[in-house]
């Protein structure tokens, strides 16, 4: 019986712990945006990790990685459950950065499975052929390594700078062995970059960018006197004869003001990372405030004068500006 699930499937896959002996793996599965941006002719590609595992990549829908956009990376022998998916981890995040660093786009899932196989079947084939099926997890999964283990799944039925295998497990390893760790708000940038891949609408190409850019600020806070200004208007909306509820509105509004506009953060943000770097011949720091310009007219208009703002071009330079920005906060 197959059917949709309804509930969120957790990265730990549930399986049951078999003995202190049983050694376990790692699986990350996930797409590409464009076929051909890994390149090799064989199915699979075997490596070894920078921690000195094993590894295999698998192209799971074609017979050639070449002309794969469905693949899963896997790595075998680790001696616990724990030990497995931190290493697990650090394998996903890195081939996060190896997709920005490398202008490929990557969906690598939340960790649940859209599909799943009734778990009683699961347990007569287990018993019967000694062979383990699992949901085939978008993203993380991790299982023991003590049987054939197979995946579950159901279907439906322009290449740029493709990467050959020794490049790819080179670049991999590489930012496997820098590892640290990444926080949240550059990981969402990373991630909406690598989905911006997936887009075929120079628009909302454009607006997954510039918001993902936005996502990389902390405003600071406005100078003393620009501070005790907002606070003076703030006391006098409290003690206006306004309506409560347009009193709360308004002073939720010039809280914001406490601390530096967006567009201010971006272009400081421009300066200390990317001051010399050009884009569309302008420097990083002219070319975000014309970027975010543009977002303005388009969020709040619906359109950007097509004589100053050409979006296609925006679009692909700012790819460009976020991945540059990506790299150099993360420092790798």
């Amino acid at each position: 019986m197959i059917y949709r699930s309804s509930v969120f499937y957790p990265w730990i896959c549930n399986i049951k712990r078999i003995n202190s002996m049983t050694t376990y793996c790692f699986r990350i599965r996930f797409n590409i945006s464009h076929k051909g941006k890994l390149n090799a002719e064989n199915k699979d590609f075997n490596f070894k990790l920078a921690n000195g595992y094993d590894a295999r990549l698998i192209s799971e829908d074609t017979d050639s990685i070449a002309t794969g956009s469905r693949f899963s990376l896997r790595s075998c022998g680790y001696k616990d459950f724990s030990t497995a998916m931190k290493q697990g981890e650090i394998a996903k995040e890195s081939l996060l950065y190896y997709a920005v660093d490398n202008s490929m786009g990557i969906n690598l899932g939340k960790d649940v499975a859209s599909a799943s196989l009734n778990e009683e079947i699961k347990d007569k084939i287990l018993k019967k052929k000694g062979e383990r099926i699992l949901d085939d997890i978008h993203g993380l999964c991790v299982y023991p390594q003590d049987v054939p283990t197979y995946f579950f799944s159901v279907h439906g039925a322009g290449i740029v700078n493709p990467r050959d295998m020794e490049f790819f497990s080179n670049e991999l390893n590489r930012t496997i062995t820098r590892h640290k760790s990444i926080n949240a708000k550059v990981k969402l940038a990373m991630e909406l970059l690598s989905f911006s891949f997936f887009d075929r609408s120079s628009r909302s190409k454009f607006l997954t960018l510039i918001s993902a850019t936005e996502s990389l600020i902390e405003p600071c806070s406005r100078t003393g006197e620009s501070i005790a200004h907002v606070n003076q208007l703030i006391d006098l909306t409290k003690n206006s004869t306004l309506p409560d509820s347009e009193k709360s509105s308004i002073i939720n509004s010039l809280k914001w003001l406490l601390d530096e506009s967006i567009s201010r953060s971006l272009k400081k943000m421009a300066e200390i990372h990317l001051p010399d770097n050009t884009y569309s011949d302008l420097k990083a720091p002219k070319f975000i405030i014309k970027c975010y310009t543009a977002r303005c007219d388009l969020v709040h208009k619906g359109y950007v004068q097509e004589d100053e703002y050409d979006i296609n071009l925006l679009a692909a330079n700012l790819s460009a500006y976020l991945k540059d920005m990506v790299t150099k906060i993360v420092g790798k």
